[in-house]
């Protein structure tokens, strides 16, 4: 039954190739899950509600702050990357290349000038939220230049087509370093917000160092080093970039934005509520992003040749692979959920339940619609994402606004599916129009073989 659900057209390879690639990635994800919630639980436990909330509070701004350095130029970085090797154009190759760290570069500095004064002048004014928050500001700063060194290293080596081993510094060993410091942290020194994040930033460094060597042995099988000078098409990627920025931001805004919003609404405990719930829930999302980033570069280097049938077989596969164990993880998560998060996480995280379920439900609807924004991205139509999750942001702060004085963490989770839902959909119907098929649950055999037909 499961075969015959997988199956879209004549041709079994990219199905085993999917397969392959996600075992091995949803292994190393397994683990690297297992030692997330093992963090997650020790540093809740260790905390409190209070301070494992200011911990999520200043790492959530971390991400939003630094949105430019690994948003949406390690998206732009690994489809370059795949066309310009897969055409053998070295030169361009190593431009993109040497471009992209120096934007990195330039991206840390205006956001550390830009940071350093805002934070004297709120410190001046006598608005600074709360004094716990002022040692974790210089590692905060350092983990996010780290973080976007690190996105753009995994994205050089996915471009290659090894993102399994792409992953490995990023998804293993920084969450296992990171886990076996705090563990030992607390045994030894004690535990606070600040000294979580000092623990943070050295497994990101090392993560680094790892992801760089990974990188430099992909670069110097082709020799990029060598005595061609670079080619530069900066403007072309400017333009390609800046909604790819747009849209990662917009999307790393959602997710964000209820934590932020939270802190500032109803307090630290309901950010340290609402973020277990929805790491929770986050469960069913796993899947898909495996195969998403595994499906990434094959679909850029497919579709720049013209083949959109092998695009389609991909994004059905993938679409069908990743939502069976979604679905069933809803139903563990309503079965053993209360519980589960009761004796993980204390007592004092129960509340956690509803915001994990009521996320849930957005997110498989996320994994049935199918990789709609990878596969827009790979096929040029990044400003078409960028726009439609620009809007998903102001949505969402909409509903926030609305509905966490009513209802706190749980309003927040309502107005994440909301929003996930009506985007999701809208997207949804702009790539059937944009690309020409579909690549959800329910698409029909028969279009992959009309597509198909048409290519011939």
């Amino acid at each position: 039954m499961i075969g015959a659900f997988l199956k879209t057209g004549n041709s079994h390879g990219e199905t085993s190739w999917l397969l392959r690639s996600g075992m091995g990635m949803g292994g190393m994800r397994a683990i690297s899950m297992a030692i997330g919630l093992a963090s997650t639980v020790l540093l809740a436990r260790v905390l409190g509600t209070e301070g494992y909330g200011v911990y999520t509070f200043a790492l959530g701004w971390v991400f939003i702050l630094g949105m430019p350095l690994q948003m949406g130029l390690p998206t732009l970085v690994m489809r370059q990357v795949a066309i310009y090797r897969s055409n053998g154009d070295t030169r361009h190759l190593k431009g993109i290349i040497r471009w992209s760290f120096r934007f990195v570069g330039l991206g840390a500095l205006t956001i550390g000038v830009i940071g350093f004064g805002a934070w004297i002048a709120l410190d001046t004014m006598g608005r600074w939220p709360t004094k716990m928050l002022v040692g974790i500001i210089v590692p905060a700063f350092v983990l996010l230049c780290l973080l976007g060194l690190l996105s753009l290293y995994r994205a050089i080596i996915s471009g290659f087509e090894n993102v399994v081993l792409a992953n490995v510094p990023d998804t293993f060993a920084r969450p296992l370093l990171f886990l076996a410091l705090v563990a030992g942290a607390a045994m030894l020194l004690g535990l606070n917000s600040s000294t979580v994040m000092t623990l943070h930033v050295i497994a990101a460094g090392v993560a680094t160092v790892l992801s760089w060597s990974m990188a430099s042995h992909c670069l110097t099988a082709i020799d990029v080093k060598g005595a061609q000078s670079p080619l530069f098409e900066t403007r072309a990627w400017l333009h390609s970039l800046w909604p790819m920025t747009l849209q990662s931001g917009a999307a790393m805004i959602n997710s964000r934005l209820d934590i932020a919003m939270l802190g500032l609404i109803t307090g630290s405990a309901s950010v340290a509520v609402y973020d277990v719930g929805t790491k929770v829930a986050g469960l069913l999302m796993v899947t898909q992003a495996l195969l998403n980033a595994s499906i990434a570069p094959r679909i850029a280097r497919f579709y720049a040749s013209g083949d959109k049938a092998r695009v389609q077989e991909l994004m059905v596969k993938a679409c069908r692979l990743s939502f069976l164990p979604s679905a069933a993880l809803l139903i563990v998560i309503w079965l053993a959920g209360p519980n589960l998060i009761s004796i993980l996480f204390s007592e004092e995280f129960a509340a956690a339940y509803t915001v994990a379920m009521i996320v849930a439900v957005g997110y498989l609807y996320n994994t049935g619609v199918g990789a709609v924004v990878v596969l827009l991205n790979m096929s040029g139509n990044e400003r078409t994402t960028a726009f439609s999750l620009s809007f998903s942001a102001i949505l969402n702060a909409i509903l926030n606004i609305i509905l966490i004085p009513l209802y706190g963490p749980n309003g927040a989770a309502v107005a994440t599916v909301v929003t996930t839902i009506f985007i999701q959909t809208f997207l949804w119907n702009r790539t059937i129009k944009l690309v020409g098929f579909r690549g959800d649950l329910f698409a029909p055999r028969w279009q992959a073989q009309r597509v198909d037909a048409k290519s011939e």
